[in-house]
C-alpha cells in the first residue's frame, strides 16, 4: 500500500468525521445545563458562531498537516490529524442527547471503579 493511497483513505475517513461533527454542532450547539443555562438567544448565537469557528481552525491544521505528511511522508503528521478528527468528532458527540447518557454511563463506571480500589 502506497502513502498516497493511505493519505487518501486518511483523507476520505478525516472528510467523512469533520463533516459528521460539523453536523452536529450546526444543529445542537451550545448545550446549555442545570447549572449553567444559557438563556439570552444572543449568547446562544455567539457560542454556535464559535464553536463553527473552532472547527475551522482545527480543520485549517489539519489541512497544515495533511501537506506537510504529503510533502514529508512524515506519520506523525497524519497520526495527529487522526487524533485531532476523532477529538472533534468525539466533542460533537458529547452535545447529542445520546452523547451525553454514555458519558454519564461511562462516569458511573469510572466512579465506580474508583470506588472499589479505594
Amino acid at each position: 500500500m502506497s502513502i498516497d493511497n493511505i493519505l487518501y483513505k486518511l483523507n476520505m475517513f478525516t472528510v467523512l468525521l469533520i463533516s459528521i461533527a460539523f453536523i452536529i454542532v450546526a444543529k445542537n450547539a451550545p448545550v446549555d445545563s442545570i447549572k449553567k443555562p444559557i438563556t439570552s438567544i444572543e449568547v446562544k448565537k455567539q457560542f454556535k458562531k464559535k464553536s463553527i469557528a473552532v472547527i475551522f481552525l482545527f480543520l485549517f491544521i489539519i489541512a497544515i498537516l495533511f501537506i506537510l505528511s504529503k510533502k514529508y511522508l512524515d506519520l506523525y503528521c497524519i497520526k495527529f490529524m487522526e487524533s485531532i478528527s476523532i477529538g472533534i468528532l468525539w466533542q460533537a458527540i458529547t452535545l447529542t442527547k445520546i452523547g451525553i447518557s454514555l458519558l454519564n454511563k461511562v462516569d458511573f463506571v469510572l466512579k465506580y471503579i474508583m470506588k472499589r480500589g479505594e
